[in-house]
């Protein structure tokens, strides 16, 4: 097969097309052309300047992005650790995240308070079930015994069977009572549990 080969001479490289179009790699605005058609050009001549102005704008934005991110970082490093961000008052980027920091603190202030008020009220709510409870355990042990001497004297043909049938009715009673407080305070303390959980998960 045919091989390519590489011939080196000297001359001008003459377009087909009479418009030649020079533009730059990146965007910018090119502020003079120091070559013409027709002019002979060595190698590393300057063909043309660029505007800085663009480039420089664009420097310009990512120093300022990587303050903004250097600044976040260390507001976050410090949320993290849990110790107070201390804003560089020279620098834009450190007194943003400083004031980001102080809306989050506050939001997390907030509620926080707001998981310690339900926790209070769960724990409140719960202290009387558990009184109530122990209450109607107290009342049926009482309704037990009146039961008891109801059916006694009743055997003894001394009481008659509507106060037993009464009695029966009052220790069921409170019985029920007590298994309805007993419930709800089980209730209470799983919500209460779940709450402690989101909190210490939320902190």
């Amino acid at each position: 097969f045919p091989l390519d080969r590489v011939i080196s001479v000297n001359g001008t490289l003459t377009p087909f097309d009479e418009t030649m179009v020079i533009q730059p790699l990146e965007t910018s605005l090119i502020r003079s052309l120091d070559v013409h058609e027709g002019d002979t050009v060595h190698k590393g001549q300057v063909l043309a300047r660029l505007d800085p102005t663009m480039t420089d704008a664009d420097v310009t934005n990512l120093r300022h992005q990587v303050m903004a991110y250097r600044a976040e970082v260390a507001r976050r490093t410090a949320e993290a650790a849990g110790r107070p961000y201390r804003a560089d008052m020279n620098d834009p980027a450190s007194v943003q995240e400083a004031a980001a920091y102080l809306r989050r603190q506050a939001e997390y202030d907030a509620q926080m308070a707001g998981y310690d008020r339900q926790i209070a009220a769960l724990q409140s709510e719960l202290q009387g079930y558990e009184a109530s409870a122990a209450m109607y355990g107290a009342r049926a042990r009482v309704a037990r015994d009146v039961q008891d001497m109801r059916q006694r004297l009743q055997h003894e043909q001394v009481g008659s069977r509507l106060s037993t049938l009464a009695a029966q009715d009052t220790l069921m009673e409170v019985v029920r009572s007590q298994v309805s407080a007993r419930h709800e305070a089980d209730s209470t303390r799983a919500r209460l549990d779940a709450m402690k959980a989101q909190r210490d998960g939320y902190a």
